[in-house]
C-alpha cells in the first residue's frame, strides 16, 4: 500500500508536459488517485503472495 501511495504522490507532482511524455493526462492521475488503495492490479498481489 505504501508503494501505491508513493506512486500517486509522484504522479501528482508531475507537470502536464511530463505526464504527456509518459502517456497520461491530469484526468488519468485524478482517476487513479480516486481508486481505493487496495484496488491494485492482480499481478501486484500475486507477486507479493509468492514472496511470503
Amino acid at each position: 500500500m505504501f508503494d501505491v501511495r508513493r506512486t500517486w504522490i509522484d504522479l501528482s507532482r508531475l507537470s502536464d508536459d511530463q505526464l504527456r511524455d509518459i502517456g497520461l493526462t491530469r484526468d488519468d492521475v485524478i482517476a487513479e488517485m480516486s481508486r481505493p488503495i487496495w484496488d491494485v492490479p492482480a499481478h501486484w498481489r500475486q507477486d507479493r503472495d509468492v514472496r511470503c
